[in-house]
């Protein structure tokens, strides 16, 4: 945290003494570059475990391991799937987990028995999801997608995940299209 302090200090200081001595500072800009870039670095673990504890989940979702054979079975058995390729290091995956999946109405109808819920980690580059992501024509995560009786090739979700979205694609995955979530 004190990289992450200095660095903003430094560049602040290099402003002053540039303003009254344009040849000077070059140095002390690359050192406070340095000090900044090296403390985000050190720091970015700290920061997303701060960004994820701010938010209180309302609910706990229960996440299966990822696995596309199983996706059929679960169709057939007329459940909707709710598919979440993520991994550890994504805030993007982090803030949607946090802003919409844990909470309200959301979380309700992720929550409900119909609904199966399939989590796989990308954390570290694995071929079976990275196969799944290229079959979609994506390559990287987030990657959620609703499969169910009324979207059996799967209803891909946007990057930034919003209550209607969601809402939305199960709905439709279900054959409610009409319905209330």
């Amino acid at each position: 945290m004190l990289l992450v302090a200095t660095g903003p200090v430094l560049l602040l200081v290099f402003s002053v003494i540039r303003s009254y001595q344009p040849n000077v500072g070059r140095s002390l800009a690359f050192v406070a570059a340095l000090f900044l870039s090296l403390g985000l670095v050190m720091s970015g673990n700290w920061i997303l475990d701060v960004f994820e504890k701010s938010f209180q989940q309302e609910s706990v979702l229960n996440w299966t391991p990822f696995d596309e054979s199983e996706i059929a079975s679960h169709l057939l058995a007329g459940k909707v799937v709710f598919v979440d390729i993520t991994a550890d290091w994504c805030i993007t995956c982090k803030a949607n987990k946090a802003s919409v999946l844990s909470w309200g109405t959301v979380a309700e109808a992720l929550n409900a028995p119909d609904i199966v819920l399939m989590q796989g980690d990308w954390t570290r580059p694995s071929e079976v999801i990275g196969q799944f992501l290229n079959t979609h024509n994506r390559y990287g995560v987030p990657f959620n997608i609703v499969y169910g009786p009324g979207a059996k090739e799967g209803i891909a979700l946007p990057v930034l995940l919003t209550r209607d979205s969601v809402l939305n694609a199960l709905r439709q995955a279900a054959g409610n299209q009409g319905a209330g979530a």
